[in-house]
């Protein structure tokens, strides 16, 4: 298996007129956990987003093979 690169992704989406995912900063988990706990604005709108899906910097794979990617719901932390 094989993705792309996320310059790549960005250069597909616009020439098919989509947009992308925007990166919203770079951290730690545990940077991205706090920021889900504070809550997020979404960049598409005036609400919320539902939270971070996160990558590490360069691609890691479970030991079977799967991309190791964290998504992190802003709902988990609500009061």
């Amino acid at each position: 298996q094989w993705w792309l690169q996320r310059a790549d992704v960005a250069d597909v989406a616009q020439k098919l007129g989509l947009d992308v995912v925007p990166v919203i900063g770079e951290g730690t988990l545990h940077d991205a956990v706090a920021w889900a706990k504070r809550g997020i604005r979404s960049t598409w709108g005036d609400f919320e987003a539902e939270g971070i899906v996160a990558r590490p910097k360069t691609e890691l794979n479970t030991r079977s093979g799967h991309r190791l990617v964290a998504k992190i719901k802003c709902r988990d932390f609500a009061a």
